[in-house]
C-alpha cells in the first residue's frame, strides 16, 4: 500500500497518510488507527479532495480546468487536496487553482506547516 510519511521538525515519523484510502472509507477504523500509533505515527491524515490527476485525459481523466474547478469549488475551511507529482494536468491546474483559492480567501499552506502549528 502506498504510503506518504511527514516529519516533525525533530525528524521523527508523525504522520502516516495512505494513498489507498478514501475519507469516507470504512478501512479506516480505530484498530488502523491504532497499528499507525503502535508504531510511531501519533497523526493520520486523509483528504477530502481527490484531484484524479494521475489518471491521463485520454483515459477519461479530468483537464487541468476540470481539477482547478473541483478544487476551487470544493475547498473548505481546512481542505486537503491530494495532488500527485507527475499528474498529467496537475501544472497547469495549479496555474488556475492557486489564483482561485486566493481569490476566495484561502490562505495556502503544506501539511508540514499544519504539523508545525503554523
Amino acid at each position: 500500500m502506498p504510503l506518504a510519511l511527514a516529519r516533525s521538525a525533530s525528524n521523527a515519523p508523525t504522520c502516516l497518510a495512505s494513498e489507498m484510502l478514501p475519507c469516507a472509507s470504512a478501512r479506516v477504523d480505530a484498530s488502523v488507527l491504532d497499528a499507525a500509533a503502535s508504531v510511531g505515527y501519533t497523526k493520520t491524515l486523509l483528504w477530502d479532495i481527490d484531484t484524479i490527476d494521475w489518471k491521463p485525459i485520454a483515459e477519461g481523466g479530468p483537464t487541468a480546468v476540470q481539477i482547478s474547478n473541483r478544487v476551487v469549488s470544493g475547498a473548505v475551511n481546512g481542505s486537503v487536496v491530494l495532488m500527485h507529482l507527475g499528474g498529467y494536468e496537475t501544472l497547469q491546474a495549479l496555474h488556475l487553482m492557486v489564483p482561485g483559492l486566493r481569490g476566495r480567501g484561502f490562505l495556502l499552506t503544506s501539511i508540514s506547516d499544519q504539523l508545525d502549528g503554523r
